[in-house]
C-alpha cells in the first residue's frame, strides 16, 4: 500500500509542474530553436523522462528548469539521431 500512495504522490507532483512548467518550457525552446513542433514534442518527452526519474530520485529543487534543460537536450539530440539513421 505505501508504494501505491508514493506512486499517486510522484504523479501528482509531475502533474502540478506539468501545469506550472508546460507552457514556460514550450516558449522557451522555441525561442531557441524556432520550431514549434520540436519545442512540444521535446517538452513531452522530457516529462516522461521526469515521471520516471523523479520516482526514483526525487523531485528536483527547480523542476521547470530541469525539464527545460532535458528538453533542450532532447530537441538538440533527436534531430542528430535522425540525420545519422538511428
Amino acid at each position: 500500500m505505501t508504494r501505491t500512495v508514493a506512486t499517486r504522490a510522484d504523479a501528482t507532483a509531475v502533474g502540478r509542474v506539468f501545469r506550472e512548467a508546460y507552457g514556460q518550457a514550450v516558449a522557451t525552446l522555441i525561442r531557441v530553436f524556432g520550431d514549434i513542433t520540436l519545442a512540444e514534442d521535446a517538452v513531452q518527452d522530457a516529462f516522461v523522462v521526469a515521471s520516471d526519474r523523479w520516482r526514483t530520485d526525487g523531485i528536483p529543487p527547480n523542476p521547470a528548469g530541469w525539464i527545460v534543460t532535458t528538453a533542450r537536450h532532447r530537441a538538440i539530440d533527436d534531430p542528430r539521431r535522425s540525420a545519422r539513421g538511428r
